[in-house]
């Protein structure tokens, strides 16, 4: 919980409050593999929000074949399978709102996931990054991650056990498809879309 509060506060210092405190938005948070809802000023543990658990059952249903698929890659059922959904499909914590005020506009999210590279489903549960120019790759989400943290292109080859040429290429098409001219340009946009 101490996480999920610094998380609060970090999105409040940026002087707008996260979905669901103050509004009728939800606001679904992964905190340490647990789902939790934003709603109407508080925060509960996924399986005690009716409203949270109803509106995760509408999205589960219109994508019942995705669903399927899911529970497949994973070996999960029941309430198991609806709080990994959620965690997938929507547990960053950005200043978008997972579901809007009448709850038929989602915005599903991007957020940090160790299976990412290797689960099947990667950009059809879970959204990857995008910017006016196209969809970032894993790779170039990675760098993105590396270079925003303060890594010269030299540390961020060798962390990403690469050549310095593949992290240029990388950081290029960054640029390109985010549409930003230099570094700060792209820590802001990976601190807003929740990549650190």
């Amino acid at each position: 919980m101490v996480c999920l509060l610094q998380e609060l506060f970090k999105i409040k210092i940026m002087n707008k409050l996260p979905a669901g405190l103050v509004d009728n938005n939800l606001e679904f948070i992964e905190n340490n593999g647990v789902p939790f809802v934003v709603y109407m000023g508080r925060v509960l543990p996924y399986e005690e929000s009716v409203m949270g658990r109803d509106v995760i059952h509408h999205d589960m249903m219109v994508n019942i074949e995705l669903v399927a698929e899911f529970s497949k890659e994973f070996d999960i059922h029941g309430i198991e399978l609806e709080k990994k959904w959620v965690i997938c499909r929507f547990g960053g914590f950005n200043l978008i709102p997972d579901f809007e005020q009448k709850y038929d506009k989602h915005n599903v999210e991007y957020h940090y996931c160790p299976n990412r590279s290797n689960c099947q489903l990667s950009g059809q549960v879970c959204m990857l990054p995008e910017g006016p120019g196209g969809k970032l790759t894993h790779r170039e989400i990675e760098t993105l991650q590396v270079i925003a943290e303060g890594d010269a292109i030299k540390m961020a080859a060798e962390r990403m056990h690469v050549k310095e040429t593949t992290i240029k290429t990388f950081i290029k098409n960054i640029h390109k498809k985010l549409r930003v001219n230099n570094r700060a340009e792209l820590v802001k946009y990976a601190f807003k879309n929740n990549l650190l």
